[in-house]
């Protein structure tokens, strides 16, 4: 069973958090990661860590869209890092007792004290904020392998988005019932951006395609990653 693991930031913290200012420009409407790249687990299917694993899955999709290699990370120490941000033991009772972050503590813990990935040079990853409902911003953000958001799932969203990892069909539709789960992602492809046009999800250790009409009705928060 895969695990999820977004919890809400703070509201006055998100309020805080700069929109990114898009310059004018041609409209994107295709993106496609490079095909050397795929999401890594992260243990996500052990412990709520989605919000590490999707910032690890940023950084690594950006160098591959950059520079066409492979950005080497250690699992173990994103894992450690994963405990110290939630502040408990790195234990595995720990670990699996652990419900999950908010992105923004993941953002704020590795401001503080660097993105460590165990045998590379700290990164410290900065974030502006997209309007989840402007598709052209969101569309921008994707073919710049910039896009970090969270969504909120449904019980039924929940299995449909499981089924999915394991091959079943692109998710579509507008969410039925409340929210249950919270889980961090990264688009790493799209086509167009009308409501049944193909998104691409990077999250677990696949690939998940919806409708921008998926996507955007549960879409909780949009950010521009940056890493330096």
């Amino acid at each position: 069973m895969l695990r999820f693991g977004y919890t809400h930031d703070d509201l006055a913290r998100i309020a805080t958090v700069p929109m990114r200012a898009l310059a004018p420009s041609a409209v994107v409407t295709h993106f496609d990661a490079p095909d050397g790249f795929r999401p890594l687990m992260t243990e996500n299917d052990k412990y709520g860590i989605c919000s590490f694993a999707s910032a690890r899955n940023s950084r690594r999709l950006q160098e591959w869209v950059k520079n066409g290699t492979e950005w080497v990370t250690d699992t173990t120490t994103i894992v450690a890092n994963f405990g110290a941000c939630a502040g408990i033991p790195n234990t595995d009772g720990a670990l699996t007792a652990c419900q999950g972050l908010g992105m923004l503590q993941v953002i704020d813990w590795s401001q503080k004290n660097g993105f460590n990935i165990g045998n590379q040079t700290i990164e410290v990853p900065t974030v502006e904020a997209i309007n989840p409902v402007d598709r052209l911003g969101m569309a921008h953000a994707i073919a710049e392998a910039g896009w970090w958001g969270c969504i909120g799932l449904t019980q039924q969203d929940v299995d449909a988005i499981q089924a999915a990892a394991q091959g079943g069909p692109m998710l579509t539709g507008l969410p039925v019932g409340p929210v249950v789960e919270g889980h961090a992602i990264v688009m790493s492809g799209m086509d167009g951006v009308r409501d049944g046009d193909r998104m691409t999800m990077a999250t677990w250790d696949c690939f998940i395609q919806a409708t921008w009409e998926w996507l955007t009705a549960r879409t909780l928060a949009a950010y521009w990653l940056t890493w330096a």
